[in-house]
C-alpha cells in the first residue's frame, strides 16, 4: 500500500515531508507500507517552523486521511 506523509501546522500548511531516498519513492514521494511491518521515515521539516504540528497519512490518489499523529518540535541546538 502506498501512502503520502505530510507534517501540517494548525492551519493545514505543509511544514514537513519525507526526505527522498531509502523508503521514499523520489519521484512520487510516496512510502510503500506492508501491513504489520514498521518503518522509520525521516521528515524534512521547514527550518523556519517551530511549534505543534500533525503528521498525516494520506491516500495518494484521493488525499483521504488514514490517520494522524500530533507532535511538537523540540530542536536542540
Amino acid at each position: 500500500m502506498e501512502v503520502l506523509l505530510e507534517a501540517q501546522d494548525g492551519k493545514g500548511n505543509v511544514v514537513g515531508e519525507p526526505r527522498p531516498g531509502g523508503q521514499v519513492n523520489s519521484a512520487t514521494r510516496a512510502v510503500t507500507l506492508v501491513p504489520g511491518q514498521r518503518k522509520q521515515i525521516a521528515l524534512g521539516m521547514d527550518p523556519e517552523f517551530e511549534g505543534k504540528f500533525t503528521v498525516k497519512v494520506l491516500n495518494p490518489a484521493t488525499l483521504a486521511s488514514y490517520g494522524a499523529l500530533k507532535l511538537e518540535t523540540d530542536y536542540s541546538v
